[in-house]
């Protein structure tokens, strides 16, 4: 695979090329499918209800997966990371909670890799500026590993 190159396209499609142990460190931070939570099934005024017009909009993609598929996705992104991670590697993988009618939807799939180390990420401020919530905002960083040592 050629280096130091830009690659836009799919990472599944990406790493589906790379050799395996191949990789010091990936860092990434994918879509928090925040679509799916968007204004489903609330008013716009129910601050509880949805995320209320705090989607994101992408070029192509629409971060509207339902949630097991979601999950199933990012699963399968880890374990290429993880596949192609040497075995002294690191993956850092940022995501965060979703809040969704007053429960918490954290991203619990990590736990099925090796989780070195969670990381809170103080963004000491946030493009999430919603009156309804205080600041500044955080955000989870997942230190995944192939190899415990």
């Amino acid at each position: 695979m050629e280096v130091n190159k830009i690659w836009n396209e799919d990472c599944l499609a990406t790493l589906s090329r790379m050799q395996d142990n191949s990789i010091d460190l990936i860092i990434t931070s994918p879509p928090y499918n925040k679509g799916f939570y968007a204004d489903r099934n609330a008013r716009q005024s129910d601050v509880w209800g949805g995320l209320n017009g705090r989607k994101i909009a992408y070029d192509v993609y629409s971060d509207e997966m339902p949630p097991q598929e979601y999950e199933q996705w990012q699963k399968k992104i880890i374990s290429e990371c993880v596949r192609v991670l040497k075995p002294s590697g690191s993956l850092f993988y940022n995501h965060k909670d979703i809040i969704y009618k007053g429960l918490i939807v954290p991203p619990k799939w990590v736990y099925d890799f090796k989780v070195r180390q969670q990381i809170i990420w103080d963004l000491q401020s946030s493009p999430m500026l919603d009156p309804h919530y205080f600041m500044p905002a955080n955000e989870w960083v997942y230190w995944i590993v192939k190899d415990e040592k």
